[in-house]
């Protein structure tokens, strides 16, 4: 920049801006066109490149009209087969990670032996709500058999707790199973 305003002070010229000139302009587009069928070749085959660019263009309305549909996904389907698979090897992984004895106990009670009658009975019999009821009824029970036994000298039957708590059981899982029959008939 300096030497041009040396070389305007030492014309006399008035001070334009170079780059606004229309020449200066002409001369530099010239000059990119030079440069680029250098690199590219000549103006034909650029003015091909240009024809071939906006032959395969999108406009902006095609774009964004495309984006509101949906691509095309195909559902993964999962059938039993995956999911063991998938299973085994979430269990092979963890295994990995317990102490040899944990790792058998993990085995034995993961066998397909134990864990489908365990899956069906925490399904029917061994619900949270019984279980509740059930350890409900043996502690109001055994609480009012111990001070029964102290209070009057009887016999104190363990026997009879277990029974409180399967009566309990029976109860909470019975209640249960009303609540849920009167829900869904609303």
């Amino acid at each position: 920049m300096s030497e041009r305003l040396s070389h305007h002070e030492n014309t006399g010229e008035h001070l334009k801006p170079i780059e606004n000139s229309k020449e200066h302009q002409k001369n530099h587009h010239e000059r990119e066109l030079t440069d680029a069928e250098k690199q590219h070749g000549s103006k034909e085959h650029l003015a091909q490149l240009h024809k071939a660019a906006e032959k395969h263009a999108v406009s902006g309305k095609e774009r964004s009209a495309g984006e509101h549909q949906q691509p095309k996904r195909h559902p993964v389907l999962v059938n039993s087969q995956l999911k063991n698979m998938a299973f085994s090897r979430t269990m092979t992984r963890t295994r990995k990670r317990l102490s040899p004895v944990s790792r058998t106990f993990s085995k034995v009670i993961h066998s397909s032996v134990v864990d489908k009658p365990s899956e069906f009975i925490g399904k029917t019999v061994a619900r949270p709500q019984g279980m509740l009821w059930g350890a409900f009824f043996a502690f109001l029970g055994t609480s009012g058999l111990l001070w029964i036994t102290k209070h009057y000298g009887y016999e104190y039957n363990y026997l009879l707790a277990i029974l409180l708590f399967v009566i309990g059981a029976v109860v909470g899982t019975t209640i249960e199973g009303l609540v849920y029959l009167f829900k869904s008939r609303k």
